[in-house]
């Protein structure tokens, strides 16, 4: 169900925001071809929301997280670290099967042009997700706005009590990253890069 919403909010945000059309009759084989492209989708946030949300389920109570390390806890029988790290497995796999199917249908005529601009679109939607969620304060207490974020807030009228800047990528994060794109071991996540790149969490 969670990978579903996933594909749904990712698909209406990657289409609307560069105005993409796909035909109706080609859904079917958008939704083949997408499927590793949707699945990283869902599990890469679920790896990266873990903590807040098992924090959120102790808070209220909940004995299950809806998350997908909690169902590989729960299936597999095994603790959180192997959760994670089985996560990142099938996040790596599927990575590399959309990968293999956006090189393979580049120059493939046969599909609409929309198509194939949205195929390509994901690889840079779900890369930079990732390296988003590696610094945003929605997932990391520690990190917080910067000003221009702050003005904006304020505009809003939506409040903000922490002070200062300070980017912790939290352990595991960062090799995530590297394993799962290749590029982890090569992002720095200074104080000053994570001021320009920052973008602005309205949900955290």
């Amino acid at each position: 169900m969670k990978i579903l919403k996933a594909t749904r909010f990712w698909f209406g945000m990657v289409t609307f925001g560069m105005a993409i059309t796909i035909p109706p009759e080609e859904m079917d084989t958008c939704r083949q071809l997408m499927r590793p492209a949707w699945i990283v989708a869902g599990l890469q946030n679920d790896l990266f929301s873990w903590e807040k949300e098992r924090a959120t389920a102790t808070r209220l109570g909940l004995w299950n997280v809806i998350n997908a390390v909690w169902v590989l806890m729960k299936e597999h029988s095994i603790d959180v670290a192997d959760a994670k790290a089985m996560c990142r497995r099938i996040i790596k796999e599927n990575v590399a099967a959309y990968l293999s199917i956006v090189e393979a249908n580049t120059g493939n005529e046969s599909l609409s042009l929309g198509l194939r601009r949205y195929m390509d679109a994901m690889k840079y939607s779900l890369s930079g997700n990732a390296v988003w969620s590696l610094i945003c304060p929605r997932y990391h207490p520690t990190a917080t706005f910067n000003g221009l974020q702050r003005s904006l807030m304020e505009a809003n009228g939506v409040g903000d009590d922490t002070a200062g800047f300070h980017v912790k990528t939290p352990k595991g994060a960062k090799e995530s990253l590297d394993m799962t794109w290749g590029i982890g071991g090569g992002v720095e996540l200074s104080p000053n890069h994570a001021r320009e790149q920052q973008p602005i969490d309205h949900c955290g």
